[in-house]
């Protein structure tokens, strides 16, 4: 199944993600007679084997296979082995063996990427700490900010997370993005845990749920983690943003721009 997600113009503009159109040009292979297995083609300035490719195309996808990587190239920017592993294998006797059995085999594909980083472990996500509609009260975002600050005293650890590649994009469609600042991981990951809050208690929600990554905004424009598209997909519903250790300062700018949007918000 190809991704394809048009975004309507919600006052961001429009912006179409398909496979068609992030399919790179590879240009033509003259040779006659290569096997496909050992042809090389020219993807920026490095080579990459036509091997992966073709291991990639042959790799029968399951249901489970497709939600995942979608996910990853349309919904957040990377997930924990953990956290997939207690949503799509949550029934077996050993949840995080048998995720990362199948991730392994998905990145020996080339369609993720599997890596270990420091990150700090993420708090109890179950509730918004702040939700605001257009005509509720400012909300006091001094005590915010201080449980904002005071829930990231834990020391760091060694995870492993996946990010789906360059070649899942081009068989799903959608976006990748490579991991390009270590620091944001732990943020990324607690975008991606609300996400899946967002699975389990508002499935139909989730399923409207855009990434920043597909969103396009003005150069220095606030670009919220998510934002949840109406059912008519005529606009947006509610913009999404899980709180680092944000200080009010922050906190009051992500409400103005929502504000002069009369976006209605949650702040996790």
């Amino acid at each position: 199944m190809a991704l394809r997600v048009c975004l309507v113009d919600a006052g961001l503009g429009a912006v179409f993600f398909g496979r068609g159109a992030l399919q790179p040009k590879l240009g033509a292979i003259s040779a006659c007679n290569v096997s496909a297995l050992s042809r090389s083609v020219h993807v920026g300035s490095e080579f990459r084997t036509g091997l992966w490719e073709s291991m990639a195309d042959r790799t029968q996808l399951t249901a489970r296979d497709e939600e995942i990587l979608l996910a990853l190239l349309s919904k957040v920017r990377v997930f924990s082995v953990e956290q997939i592993a207690k949503t799509w294998w949550c029934d077996s006797q050993n949840s995080k063996r048998a995720a990362l059995r199948r991730l392994q085999r998905l990145s020996v594909s080339d369609l993720l990427s599997i890596r270990r980083v420091f990150v700090r472990p993420l708090p109890r996500l179950e509730v918004p700490l702040v939700s605001w509609r257009p005509r509720l009260p400012r909300p006091r975002f001094g005590p915010v900010a201080w449980q904002l600050q005071s829930r990231w005293d834990s020391p760091q650890s060694s995870t492993a997370i996946c990010f789906a590649t360059t070649t899942a994009a081009k068989r799903l469609g959608g976006l990748n993005r490579q991991l390009l600042n270590p620091l944001q991981v732990t943020h990324d990951l607690g975008t991606a845990e609300v996400y899946l809050q967002f699975r389990i208690a508002e499935p139909d929600k989730a399923r409207r749920w855009v990434g920043e990554d597909m969103l396009r905004f003005a150069k220095g424009q606030k670009v919220p983690d998510a934002l949840i598209e109406q059912a008519d997909r005529r606009g947006f519903e509610r913009a999404i943003e899980f709180g680092g250790a944000y200080d009010r300062r922050r906190l009051e700018s992500f409400h103005r721009y929502c504000r002069k949007k009369a976006l209605p918000y949650e702040i996790w």
